[in-house]
């Protein structure tokens, strides 16, 4: 980005905390296991802002002992605002930096420089589950679609917390007692990725200002439903849905499917990097135990929703869970 460009984002992202009497801005990003890294800045002390600070890439798993300084970035076109009942809080995803040169191991810059190849427009829908829990327990014993539990008032705050900076599309409960999900709407893989890191971060500090606490574990309990992260891809291209017409799969939609399904067990590596994501891949609780394809059954793979006159627009890729490195 030009130099004017990058002085004229750091004036407008000034503009806006001070618009809304922001105190503090934290940076963030994730390792490469997934867990969210960040500093929180103080806003009056925050000048110079595009220069980014020093990090130790060693203690992070990033870079080797004798050479470990990391520059982080904040890039601000991220900036997003949670409010909570301390006030108003800046949220901005950071770009990792080694030598003054994009860390080509981070995967925020993979992920990135493979989007920007991709001939087509492609989005991706996310379904974040996760449980809620007090004292080490689910927060309740209700259902699906279950109306009228506190955890569902949470997760409108949630809603209300993140309400200009992210587009929540619904919440409900889930299957499991005390587990919910969160569905933002569809956007490019990047900022698809950059939403998940800020819902995570904003659920578990609303959770904790009401006595609940948020697990994004795979599998926190046995016999219990586990908790993915299916993610809904579509493309477009000169306007046109490629995965379906007139609510049949097209050829580019069964050869998605197809690479899917052939690198299946390659891509568990990516999307399920704990221990705790393979106790969640048992048959019975609708997890994704058969490497297959199908209109309605969610112990496959890859499911393909219907819509009201046969495939809808999107794929369904059911495997991943929020728990690893969501850039990968």
């Amino acid at each position: 980005m030009p130099v004017l460009a990058c002085r004229e984002a750091e004036e407008k992202a000034f503009s806006m905390l001070r618009e809304h009497g922001v105190k503090y801005l934290e940076v963030a990003f994730q390792d490469l296991e997934g867990r969210t890294r960040s500093r929180i800045i103080k806003v009056s002390a925050a000048a110079h802002l595009l220069n980014g600070f020093r990090a130790d890439g060693f203690s992070i798993g990033l870079l080797p002992v004798e050479s470990s300084d990391l520059q982080v970035v904040p890039d601000l076109s991220t900036l997003r605002l949670y409010r909570t009942r301390r006030g108003v809080f800046g949220f901005v995803i950071g770009d990792l930096l080694y030598g003054g040169e994009p860390l080509p191991t981070y995967p925020r810059h993979l992920l990135r420089e493979i989007a920007g190849q991709a001939p087509v427009e492609v989005k991706v829908g996310v379904e974040l589950e996760f449980y809620l829990l007090r004292d080490g327990r689910p927060a309740d014993g209700h259902g699906y679609w279950d109306a009228g539990s506190q955890g569902l008032d949470l997760l409108l705050d949630v809603a209300d917390a993140v309400d200009g900076s992210v587009e929540v599309h619904s919440v409900h409960h889930e299957a499991g007692p005390g587990q919910y999900e969160l569905l933002p709407a569809p956007q490019d893989p990047v900022s698809a990725a950059d939403t998940v890191v800020f819902l995570k971060r904003v659920v578990k500090a609303v959770a904790g200002e009401r006595g609940f606490t948020p697990t994004f574990m795979p599998k926190p309990f046995e016999g219990l439903p586990g908790s993915g992260m299916h993610l809904h891809f579509s493309a477009e291209k000169n306007g046109e849905p490629l995965f379906s017409r007139e609510g049949e799969l097209t050829g580019e939609g069964r050869s998605f499917i197809g690479g899917l399904l052939k690198y299946a067990r390659e891509l568990a590596a990516l999307t399920n990097q704990t221990v705790n994501s393979y106790k969640r891949l048992v048959p019975g609780l609708e997890a994704p135990v058969y490497i297959s394809w199908g209109p309605g059954n969610r112990s496959a793979l890859v499911r393909v929703p219907l819509s009201g006159n046969g495939a809808g627009k999107t794929i369904e890729f059911r495997l991943p869970d929020a728990c690893g490195n969501i850039y990968l």
